[in-house]
Parts: C-alpha cells; structure tokens; sequence
C-alpha cells in the first residue's frame, strides 16, 4: 500500500491490488502499479509496500516524484503457505523490460521535465529480468537523481543490474546483491557519482565487469568497503575484471575481490575445466585513490590490482589465500590461491605510492612509482621501470622494461636479485611465483 497525504493534508493508504494489481507472477501489473505510483507523483511522495506477492512487467515503471519509498517488506511479512500467490520471500518483480526508470520526464506532459529527484528509497525487494543479452536493465537513471538509498536489493538476470547516464549525488548501495547479470553496477561517461557509497555488497558471477565507473565520468569522493566481489569477467570483455574504477578521490577498503575470469558452473556443474578467461581484480583508472585493507587473489590469468591513474595509494593489500578458497569449493585438492601479477603499474600512471608487507610481485612501468619508502633512482628514465641499484624488499619482483626482464629480489641471491624471465610477455612464470610468494 502507498502511505501519504493528499493535497488536503490527509493520510491515504493505497494498496497496488486495489489498482488492479494480481501479484501471480503471470499477469502484467505494470499499469496499475503505474497508475499507483502516478496518483502521489504530483504531491509530496509517499511510501509504497508491496504485498508479498510476484509482480510481472510488461513495461518499465517511472518514477516521476520526488521522496518515493517502494519496499518490499520482506521482513515484514511471513507469507500463509495458503495464499496461492503470496512470495515466500517478501515482493518479487518479474521484468520483461527495464525494470524501474527514474528521472524521465512525463510523456503526458512534455513541459513537465524532472530535472532532481531526490529522496528515492527502495527496500527488501528481488528484481529478476529477462536474460543477460536482453538489453534490460533492473533500474535506469536518466535524470539528475540525489541522495537515493538502496538496501536489500537482490538483482539477477538483467544486462545491466544498475545503469545511470546521469548526476548521482549521494547515493547509498547498502546490501545491494547482483548476480547472473551481464554489468553489475554501470556508471557511463555521461554519468556522474558523487560521494556514491557502495557498503556490504555481492556483486558476484556476472559475465562482464562487477563495477564499472568510467574514468570521463568525472566520479569522485566514493566509497567501496566491505563488499564481495567474487567471479566476475565470466566471459571475455574489454578491460575484463571485478572492478573498473574511474572515480577519483576515493577509498576501495576492506573487500573481497576474488577469482576474475572464472566460471564456477560451468567448472563445477558443467565440467567445462577450461572455460576460463584472463581477468583482473581492480582496475584502477582514477586518481587520488586509496586501496587498502583489501583480500585479491586468485587471478590466476591476470593481475590483483593495475593501476592506470595519477597520485594513487596502494596500502597493505593481500594476495594471498587458502586453499581454493575464492572458487566456492574450499577442496584440499584445489590450488593455493594466487595471482598471475599482484601489481602492475601501467606507463600512463604517475607517482603512485605502494606500501605493502611481505613477498609481492610488481610490474612498474610508471613514473615517480615508490614501493615501500623506496623510489628510483635520480638518473633512471622514469618510464624504464629500472630499479637497478637500489635496496629491494625481500620478495620483491619488478619488471625491468629496459631489459625486458623479470628480476626477484630476495636475501642470499648474488647481488640480491635473480632474473627469472627474459620474455616481455611473460613477466612471471609459475615456479619462482610459488617460490618467491
């Protein structure tokens, strides 16, 4: 039902069945859900509780007010193993389309454009689309949209599980749930999150990219902490990995970022051993950026975290895991958890600072890179990546691109380092990654 007050001040409670709505999952309850949503679009908003029912959409739903709360109370309610159609889960949306649009102006009233929504507020609900390739999308921002909240939001089956091509101003994605989507979150270049807080979200076993926020989209001051971003990348994308970040002046802390390019049933179920592609863990395409206090492991075809921008900060990460942990199996028989490459920093990123306990490999092909205190020397050419002469870590591993060469450094070995690749495509091979790590 719908909760608010009408122009003359008084309280109104509308229940989407009154409206025509069936809730049995095979009839299309978008008009009168529609028709609902319309009768508070033109006052001051109000709350909208779905009974516990599946609701089919034939046609996307807008939201066309500001200050509109649609829950799906799955808290709430404990569905009578009597009612034929009541959800056992709380509300569940069956989009044949997008499922919710928000920001588009009024088609009845072309004059009538929404150019700020705020104080959106969805809650406790389960969208399911219509197939990865179908072109959908669970929510669609296309206008200017601040301060909207997203909590215990379950998003499967779409192409794209949250897509804006707008302003995002505050917005809160607090156990927010993607899977067997295509794109989980997607921020385009005509977009922009600002002070966007990603907190306690799985975004997991997606074909394409977990997060993606595009570097021209000018994002900054975000927020990705405590989340589980596991099995992404499921199939070969560009800049395939579990986080593309373009966002600058923000914080990546305190995840879980597991197993880019794998597919766990295709593995496990299926049999398909090899229908795995190469993926990374954290693009990060920003700047002023901190990455800290993060568990990345297991790309085993690709790199932890790549580093593309200016000025960022790579602080106490780990790369490493038990056995078999990131691919959901947990087998003793099942290989130790490992990288291809912990950190490469790419030729266009500059001045980036890695500060990291124990053994770690690294590719530095930037300028003004400086690991542990430690930066290069006065006459080096930046761009070489030659860290010859200077006092390494133990463990540590750098690519030389003026020699293209791989050298380990560690304690014993003549002159503290020993070369373990002459092949500029190959910077680490298995043997001295086990050994040095």
């Amino acid at each position: 039902m719908v909760n608010y007050r009408d122009p003359n001040g008084n309280e109104r409670d509308l229940n989407p069945i009154d409206f025509g709505a069936i809730g049995d999952g095979v009839a299309d309850d978008a008009a009168p859900i529609q028709a609902l949503l319309d009768s508070v679009s033109r006052v001051r908003g109000g709350k909208l509780t779905l009974p516990p029912r599946r609701f089919r959409l034939a046609a996307p739903i807008r939201i066309r007010a500001r200050s509109i709360n649609i829950d799906g109370g799955a808290h709430g309610f404990s569905a009578s193993p009597n009612a034929e159609h009541e959800s056992q889960t709380g509300s569940e949306i069956l989009a044949g389309d997008n499922a919710i649009e928000i920001g588009l102006f009024d088609a009845d009233d072309p004059a009538n454009v929404y150019t700020r929504l705020e104080g959106l507020c969805f809650r406790d609900l389960y969208f399911w689309g219509a197939g990865v390739s179908a072109g959908k999308k669970a929510f669609y921002f296309d206008n200017h949209s601040g301060q909207s909240q997203f909590n215990n939001v379950h998003i499967g089956n779409f192409q794209w599980g949250l897509y804006s091509d707008t302003v995002l101003d505050c917005p809160t994605f607090d156990a927010v749930d993607i899977i067997h989507c295509f794109h989980g979150f997607y921020l385009s270049e005509r977009s922009l999150a600002a002070y966007a807080r990603f907190h306690n979200c799985a975004i997991c076993d997606n074909d394409g990219i977990g997060i993606f926020i595009h570097p021209a989209s000018n994002s900054f001051c975000c927020q990705m902490v405590n989340c589980v971003i596991v099995r992404n990348a499921r199939t070969a994308v560009q800049d395939g990995c579990n986080v593309y970040w373009g966002a600058r002046e923000s914080i990546i802390a305190n995840n879980i970022i597991h197993a880019a390019g794998y597919h766990f049933y295709n593995d496990a179920v299926l049999g398909h051993k090899d229908n795995h592609v190469r993926a990374d863990g954290i693009i990060v395409d920003g700047s002023d950026n901190l990455i800290t206090g993060n568990q990345i492991l297991d790309h085993a075809m690709g790199t932890a975290i790549v580093v593309k921008g200016a000025n960022n900060k790579i602080v106490n990460n780990s790369f490493s895991g038990r056995v078999g942990s990131s691919k959901g199996g947990g087998s003793s028989t099942a290989p130790v958890c490992r990288n291809q490459l912990d950190i490469h920093i790419k030729p266009e990123a500059t001045d980036t600072t890695i500060t990291q306990q124990g053994s770690f490999s690294l590719i530095d092909e930037g300028v003004r890179t400086t690991v542990n205190g430690i930066s290069k020397n006065e006459g080096d050419p930046d761009r070489e990546g030659n860290w010859k002469g200077i006092s390494k870590p133990h463990g540590l591993m750098i690519y030389d691109t003026l020699n293209n060469a791989t050298y380990l450094y560690a304690q014993g070995l003549p002159n503290g380092r020993i070369e373990i690749s002459t092949n500029p495509n190959n910077h680490s091979s298995p043997a001295p990654l086990n050994a040095g790590l």
